[in-house]
């Protein structure tokens, strides 16, 4: 499963780089489980009544992260905030360049998936293995090369975002 952010909800893209932060420096389980808590606790950063600047969501961010056990030890709760929106850091271009990847291929709301490149529609974010099988195997084989295409494109997009990131 791959997440990006929704350009619809303008607090997408800070949680989205929040989340690749902590799985660059926490990995894959910790990852998961933050972006659990941010869903669960969306009203803290997300909603129409509430504008928060940039470091204002940074600090929602943080509390979330910290809430669930993520900060302290290694990762300390002043390192997510320095790190978090800073365009120095590998994880904000990694997110931009996910969402520009995102906005290529169509994605511009949810629920939207995507197989090996490939924006697939109609799909249901509640089907079973026997509705995914039927699905995928209408996807044609042209397609699927182009995807693979697209995605070495994105590969080496994402190579000269880590290039520019550098210090």
């Amino acid at each position: 499963m791959h997440l990006t952010a929704n350009i619809l909800h303008a607090q997408a893209w800070p949680a989205h780089y929040s989340a690749l932060l902590v799985k660059k420096q926490c990995g894959d389980a910790v990852y998961s489980k933050y972006i659990a808590a941010l869903f669960e606790n969306r009203a803290k950063f997300k909603n129409a009544d509430i504008q928060l600047s940039k470091a204002d969501m940074d600090t929602a961010f943080a509390d979330i992260a910290e809430g669930c056990g993520l900060l302290g030890g290694e990762f300390s709760r002043a390192e997510f905030l320095d790190k978090c929106s800073n365009w120095k850091q590998g994880h904000v271009w990694a997110a931009y360049g996910e969402f520009k990847e995102a906005l290529a291929l169509g994605v511009f709301g949810i629920p939207k998936h995507i197989v090996d490149g490939v924006l697939l529609t109609c799909t249901e974010s509640v089907w079973g293995v026997e509705e995914w099988r039927a699905k995928l195997a209408d996807v044609p084989a042209e397609t699927a090369r182009a995807a693979a295409a697209a995605e070495a494109a994105a590969k080496k997009a994402a190579e000269l975002a880590a290039k520019l990131a550098a210090p």
